[in-house]
């Protein structure tokens, strides 16, 4: 037997000191880096604390102080870098520190990045979203005050106003969580105002010495730029520039006192107090005694499947013939497109490909021989239709439950699927709605029975109601075997004897084993001593 180790009591002595200046020394540095590199997400944004979570021997913004952001502009534009300073006070403190993030009003994300310009003083953490101070700039104070210059990248799409969040810290330098101030501040800053974008989709009228003008915004305009007003230009010869002709507010304009015959040029622009947009695309009227504008239009039938519009014809064809209507259509007023030409009846059916929940924008036009007319518009709703059936449909079958998964319908009918329900067939039965409400691809069904057989089918609902049900799968648990079927053991037609002989057998066996297991312990402790 081996004897144990001895370590003597000096060497014990020289390992233990060892030990405690290797110990102490870490403790300390990783105390002061706590102190210093305080942890994240401590900047008071939304589910976040503040540095007084910790040094709470004072209330928040106690002791005079304050931490502040300044340099931040009026309005920010989207993809730019912007310079700001963060500026920390607290009274008799000489070391100072903080922390900033932003977060977008719309989503509650980090709206935007940081990066470093004194790469000594500041860093950045969690891929730019917060910018702090490092250890070495803690003790720049002097006057009981610190700034910083730190850049702040806004958001490629200003879409959204932006919250700064920033914690600032004044120390009493003793290395602790006492005798230390906490500020915090928080500014919002909002997408600086847009002008307007390019007037679009100018629908032209000529008429008798006239020209009606009308035309559309695909992007309304901000109304942080300011009332908003259109310029239109012309010009009376088919070259050259266009001069003002006048300002309005409205998106509409009647030029009067023109000459038929004659073909005039307009291009119309978009002010606010950010400036002026550009000019929209050159449209030309030739007045003349025109037809006037069909009367009346109408939506006698509005599905998935096809759109009916009927009209009156207009009140005066003037002096042309061959009268006829063009019809256009579009999803927004100002991208148009002709559908239909030469139609001389008063009603026309859509049933080219629409898309179900959409918006469609009509327009009729009268033609003559002399030109085109005047127009009529009408906006109308195909609604949503129901889903297809859900695809995929499978089932998985264990002991006490029924998993199903599948997957979304190929059609939702151009809304979202707001829910599934689920049917079965029970035997024999008819189907019945088991549950509804199941918003995820999968269903767990435990309300089953050994021995059934089982169908299940799913449909998918929006808001124009339940749509086709999948196609069904069946699904059957087997009876599990019962405690007398396998789990028992019987004796019966075994003689007497038998039964004696194999318990004589069970018993010498246990002796047996007994006995080799106290000889075996016997022979160990022998061969310790």
């Amino acid at each position: 037997m081996s004897a144990p180790s001895i370590i003597p009591l000096h060497a014990r002595g020289r390992t233990t000191f060892v030990i405690l200046l290797m110990v102490v020394p870490l403790a300390f540095s990783l105390m002061a880096g706590a102190y210093v590199n305080h942890p994240l997400y401590n900047t008071g944004a939304p589910g976040e604390g503040t540095c007084q979570d910790c040094h709470d021997e004072y209330q928040l913004n106690y002791g005079g102080g304050y931490a502040k952001i300044t340099d931040m502009p009026s309005g920010y534009e989207p993809g730019r870098s912007y310079t700001l300073t963060v500026e920390v006070y607290s009274p008799d403190r000489t070391r100072f520190g903080f922390e900033l993030t932003t977060v977008a009003k719309e989503t509650g994300a980090a709206a935007g990045s940081f990066a470093c310009i004194d790469a000594v003083g500041t860093c950045v953490e969690a891929g730019g979203k917060y910018i702090k101070t490092t250890r070495g700039c803690l003790d720049v104070g002097s006057g009981s005050m610190a700034t910083w210059k730190v850049q702040w990248n806004s958001p490629s799409k200003a879409e959204s106003d932006v919250t700064f969040y920033l914690v600032g810290m004044g120390s009493d330098a003793d290395n602790d969580e006492d005798g230390d101030y906490t500020y915090t501040c928080m500014m919002t800053l909002c997408p600086a105002p847009k002008m307007p974008t390019q007037p679009k989709g100018i629908i032209m009228e000529p008429g008798d010495g006239r020209a009606i003008l009308t035309w559309f915004m695909d992007v309304e305009p901000d109304p942080k730029g300011g009332p908003v007003t259109y310029t239109i230009y012309w010009s009376d010869s088919l070259s050259g520039g266009l001069s003002m002709l006048t300002i309005t507010t409205e998106r509409t304009y009647t030029h009067t006192g023109l000459a038929n015959g004659r073909t005039y040029r307009y291009q119309v622009s978009a002010s606010n107090n950010e400036g002026e947009s550009a000019l929209s695309s050159v449209v030309r009227a030739t007045p003349n005694l025109v037809p006037e504008r069909p009367r009346h239009l109408v939506a006698n039938k509005v599905a998935a499947d096809e759109v009916v519009i009927q009209w009156d014809a207009p009140s005066s064809w003037g002096v042309g013939t061959s009268h006829t209507y063009t019809i256009s259509r579009g999803t927004c007023p100002c991208m148009m497109m002709e559908i239909a030409t030469g139609e001389t009846q008063t009603s026309y059916r859509d049933n080219s490909t629409l898309s179900a929940n959409t918006t469609y924008h009509y327009l009729v036009r009268a033609v003559s021989s002399t030109g085109p007319g005047g127009v009529v518009m009408l906006s109308t709703h195909v609604p949503a239709t129901t889903p297809s059936f859900p695809l995929s449909l499978n089932v998985a079958v264990k002991s006490s439950y029924v998993e199903l998964m599948w997957e979304p319908p190929s059609d939702a009918g151009g809304d979202v699927v707001r829910e599934y329900r689920i049917y079965r067939t029970d035997g024999d039965g008819a189907p019945t709605l088991i549950r509804d409400h199941v918003t995820e691809v999968t269903y767990t069904d435990t309300d089953v029975m050994p021995d059934v057989n089982y169908e299940y089918t799913v449909a998918a609902v929006n808001a124009a109601g339940e749509g086709a049900l999948s196609t069904p799968v069946e699904a059957y648990i087997y009876p599990q075997p019962g405690a007398g079927d396998t789990a028992g053991v019987s004796f019966e037609g075994i003689p007497l004897s038998g039964l004696v002989a194999v318990g004589a057998v069970i018993i010498i066996g246990a002796v047996m084993v007994g006995r080799l297991g106290r000889a075996s312990s016997e022979a160990e402790r022998r061969e310790e001593e």
